[in-house]
């Protein structure tokens, strides 16, 4: 019922694009996982994974929160003016620029801040640092676009650009590499000319305003800044353990934990792309519905995807061995440490379909502050791990827990507001 009503008129038009690209970009992030294991072994798996999680890590927070404040004010506006949303969508642009170039100024300043990780690399240092960086910005754009057809609630073009970028892009690239930061060199410079290229295309069809631009660019980072710690917060989860991993123990062994996180993120696809498609849908909800209707829905949601995600954990536990043992046998060590992180998994599909629901509720950030209490509660975890040099509780626990008690705090502001709506 809640897609159907997302999706309108062109609901099973729109579900077959998003359900297609969706589809692909699973079976493309597999296969180039399956052949990096296999062509530069385990190494090289864990280079591509570091390196993407690094990225994510650094691309959110420069975006000040414009991933998620763009279809926010899209989904507001109270008629489909294509001057209103391109104006934000070059807003949220002009604020990724500016803190793109700082970041760039302060890396090559202190080239160690994404050196560190590839100490066990034998790969150049220039070679390193051009890669991550192009590859920051390469998606950042990715994301703001994405963002922007978001909140117009243009699914087919998401869907489109999706299966062009995410998914036959990189296996085009792929086959005419020699190693994993030319791969991300030249995947990244088609990514950007791709975009850009629409950019220019939407600026020059509309008639946008430098005084609107301004007053949007300042709506938006006002908005946004708040959300840099959620942003933070997010990414490092996945990320700090795999970069201490690298750091202390070894780029296999990181490898290994990168292998759970794969499984984890490709199961949790469906459930970050509800959410995020929901945004603007729950943004109008908002604004035009009681209460009551709004959560409703809501709890409605909620219901649907942790059942789904019950049985998803159930089904999983069962894959994953036959999964790593056929596709990646080099990573056999991490068919234990998956199978166990997928114990957390429903609850975790709670928070990803909650926290844009909250952000377009609330306006203090409260996922910021969920995610600061649980990267605290992860660096213990990791630290114990490290003391007593035991791998299941840097791999398994240092997940597990913070992920639990994550998708918990988010389903208790979720209470406490719907109680406040109630009694508004």
């Amino acid at each position: 019922m809640l897609l159907s009503e997302l999706f309108k008129n062109n609901k099973i038009r729109y579900s077959l694009y998003i359900l297609i690209a969706q589809g692909l970009f699973m079976l493309s992030n597999l296969y180039i996982n399956h052949w990096i294991s296999k062509t530069w072994d385990v190494e090289g798996f864990a280079t591509y994974n570091l390196v993407k999680r690094i990225s994510a890590f650094i691309a959110f927070p420069l975006l000040i929160g414009a991933g998620i404040g763009i279809p926010r004010y899209i989904s507001f506006l109270k008629t489909e003016i294509n001057n209103q949303s391109v104006e934000y969508l070059i807003s949220g642009l002009l604020l990724f620029l500016s803190s793109f170039l700082v970041f760039t100024g302060i890396v090559f300043i202190f080239p160690q801040i994404l050196l560190k990780a590839f100490e066990d690399s034998s790969f150049n240092s220039a070679k390193i640092i051009l890669s991550v960086l192009i590859f920051v910005f390469s998606q950042g754009l990715y994301i703001l676009l994405n963002a922007y057809y978001r909140g117009r609630i243009q699914f087919g073009l998401t869907s489109l650009w999706n299966v062009l970028i995410m998914s036959i892009l990189p296996l085009l690239v792929l086959f005419f590499v020699p190693n994993v930061f030319v791969y991300f060199y030249y995947y990244s410079l088609g990514t950007i000319i791709l975009i850009g290229s629409i950019f220019v295309y939407l600026g020059r069809k509309s008639q946008i305003s430098g005084r609107r631009i301004k007053y949007k660019s300042l709506r938006l980072f006002k908005y946004g800044y708040p959300r840099i710690i959620a942003d933070l917060g997010l990414f490092s989860l996945e990320f700090i353990p795999i970069f201490l991993v690298s750091l202390y123990i070894g780029l296999a062994e990181s490898g290994y934990l990168s292998m759970s996180f794969i499984l984890l993120k490709l199961a949790s696809m469906v459930f970050e792309l509800v959410g995020s498609l929901i945004l603007p849908y729950f943004g109008k909800l908002f604004k035009n519905e009681s209460s009551s209707v709004f959560i409703s829905k809501v709890n409605q949601l909620l219901v649907i995807g942790v059942s789904v995600s019950v049985l998803i954990s159930i089904v999983m536990y069962f894959l994953i061995p036959v999964i790593i043992s056929e596709f990646f046998p080099a990573l056999e060590k991490s068919i234990l440490p998956s199978q166990l992180i997928f114990i957390v998994f429903p609850v975790y599909a709670m928070y990803l379909l909650l926290r844009n629901i909250l952000d377009v509720v609330i306006n203090k950030a409260y996922n910021s502050i969920n995610l600061s209490i649980v990267f605290v509660i992860q660096l213990i975890i990791l630290g114990t791990g490290f003391y007593f040099n035991n791998f299941i509780i840097y791999s398994v626990m240092s997940v597990l827990i913070p992920y639990f008690i994550l998708g918990l705090l988010t389903y208790w502001v979720w209470t406490k507001m719907r109680r406040t709506l109630k009694h508004g």
